[in-house]
């Protein structure tokens, strides 16, 4: 076997069906799409610097850890970190990133560590990774190779979305009765509600309205990832590069001609995952999260979507 440190993202042009081959074999999802990963190493260039191992024996790939390095100041110390792609603060997540490696390929592991170990780093970040026997393997070396401090685990909510019939029957009583008052609401006031699809060629502009809307939401709460222009960047490149592809998708809820809800996501096989939902503050008693996501699930599910991933969170409906 071989090892590999990809500093260019370039190069991953070259190795995308073998990436994708591994990606499949090890179970890993969207967010392990070497596209996406690309993408994110190219985005974010001025602020992280890409350190992807690749595991090789022979022609085969069997093994990848998409890590990335960057430095943060902690109480003005600066820490070299090396962490997922997708893992860096201030940055666009790919949540659920993780270590890929194929069926019973320990030994690929075992090199990829020592790799790790002769990396610069002070602080390894792999927080947020998909379970999966890689992802599992790795955080066991971890803990045998390194000091370690495990972070809480976060629920990561998976929506079924039913074959046929009344598609809010699978979800929380709370949300059926939120999204059924908030259409009897719409109907009483006479307001016109349009749910559609956004074109290839209209995703910046969505972006765009998306942007500025959670830059006007988050304005008194902190302030906006959005206010540095890098991540939405990364955002309508990301959407683009999946739409092509076939596997992204961008839908808006409109009331009165008004952009009200948005929801952006990645398509993999039979499962949706939904990364970035917009809302229209001025539009709130409406719900227009809830509006947008239940038509949207109706299309997927026209499209052959089973599950929707919503990633971490603890509000089960």
């Amino acid at each position: 076997m071989r090892s590999i440190i990809v500093t260019d993202p370039q190069e991953l042009r070259e190795r995308s069906e073998q990436w994708e081959n591994v990606r499949r074999g090890s179970g890993g999802n969207v967010y392990n799409n070497v596209d996406l990963i690309r993408t994110w190493l190219e985005t974010y260039h001025g602020s992280a610097r890409s350190s992807v191992i690749l595991i090789e024996e022979g022609e085969e790939l069997v093994g990848v850890a998409p890590l990335v390095s960057s430095v943060h100041r902690t109480k003005g110390l600066p820490l070299r970190t090396l962490s997922l792609v997708g893992g860096v603060p201030h940055c666009m997540m790919l949540l659920t990133n993780s270590i890929l490696l194929l069926p019973g390929r320990r030994d690929a592991l075992e090199q990829m560590v020592e790799e790790i170990k002769r990396l610069r780093w002070s602080v390894l970040s792999t927080k947020f990774m998909a379970d999966g026997n890689g992802a599992q393997q790795f955080i066991q070396m971890a803990h045998s190779t390194w000091h370690t401090v495990d972070e809480p685990s976060s629920t990561m909510i998976n929506v079924p979305i039913r074959e046929s019939g009344d598609i809010t029957e699978g979800f929380d009583k709370h949300a059926r009765r939120t999204i059924k008052r908030t259409l009897r609401l719409l109907e009483r006031e006479g307001h016109r509600m349009e749910f559609r699809k956004v074109a290839p060629d209209d995703l910046d502009r969505a972006v765009e309205a998306y942007v500025e809307q959670h830059i006007g939401r988050w304005r008194s709460r902190g302030g906006s990832i959005f206010l540095d222009p890098t991540n939405s960047d990364f955002l309508k490149k990301a959407l683009s590069i999946r739409y092509d592809g076939g596997g992204g998708f961008a839908y808006e809820l409109l009331l009165d001609g008004e952009v009200a809800g948005q929801l952006f996501g990645f398509q993999d096989g039979d499962t949706a995952f939904g990364y970035r939902l917009g809302m229209n503050d001025s539009f709130s008693k409406f719900s227009p999260g809830w509006l947008v996501f239940y038509h949207g699930f109706l299309d997927l599910r026209e499209q052959g979507v089973r599950w929707c991933a919503m990633g971490g969170g603890e509000e089960r409906y």
